[in-house]
């Protein structure tokens, strides 16, 4: 029997990316309802805003400090976005999970000499109670400092 797995990867790759109007998610039955016709994440909001406040200028400096402090210091992404990445990058992430074997996380990558990348990383499966995948997100997170970095 195969396996449905769905996976979004949302990256603002340079800070100062222009960005589209945030907009909520549209609400589904389930994840991976084979008949809703809209993602359960439609658009790059989640990095956009976290572009904004961790390395743009939404927050006062301060305050963009210690959510940058808060981000880095994290323990729960050792296995997720951080596992994916070169170990010489300074990662700050918010791990999350959720039903239908839900397994995220949101990032900000700080390559040596580079300018910061956000990263998003959400996955879902079409079964409730399905397993979490901490390589899955990795492998992302992989994937995306091969063709950033």
């Amino acid at each position: 029997m195969r396996r449905r797995l769905w996976v979004v990867a949302v990256v603002v790759a340079l800070a100062g990316c222009s960005s589209s109007p945030s907009q909520p998610p549209a609400e589904t039955e389930t994840p991976l309802s084979s008949t809703s016709t809209t993602p359960v994440v439609d658009d790059p909001a989640l990095a956009t805003d976290l572009r904004q406040f961790a390395v743009d200028t939404a927050l006062a400096d301060d305050d963009r400090t210690l959510l940058v402090d808060w981000l880095r210091a994290n323990t729960t992404g050792k296995d997720v976005i951080r596992a994916g990445v070169p170990q010489e990058w300074t990662v700050g992430d918010k791990t999350g999970s959720a039903d239908y074997g839900g397994r995220n996380d949101i990032a900000v990558l700080w390559p040596p000499g580079r300018h910061p990348i956000v990263i998003v990383v959400l996955t879902s499966r079409d079964k409730q109670g399905a397993e979490r995948s901490d390589a899955l997100v990795a492998d992302a997170a992989r994937v995306v400092a091969r063709v950033l970095g």
